[in-house]
């Protein structure tokens, strides 16, 4: 009996994972800094082709992905 009812939490726990995952907007930028008592990351992002700003976002309803460029490289690149 318990391994249905395992069964049909796991069941629940898969949909309820999969929904948060899919409402999340991915976004590609180096992480700075993490405040967990906000939930938020500050990441360092393109803006346009030659500027970079920092930006919170809150980590409930963004994912982040690393850019395959180096952070060093942005700072090595002559104007």
């Amino acid at each position: 009996m318990s391994a249905i009812i395992y069964s049909v939490i796991d069941k629940f726990k898969g949909l309820w994972i999969g929904q948060s995952q899919e409402a999340k907007t991915e976004v590609e930028g180096y992480l700075m800094l993490s405040d967990t008592t906000t939930n938020k990351s500050l990441l360092l992002v393109k803006e346009g082709e030659k500027s970079w700003k920092t930006k919170w976002f809150n980590n409930t309803e963004h994912s982040y992905k690393a850019p395959t460029v180096p952070v060093a490289e942005i700072f090595n690149k002559r104007a």
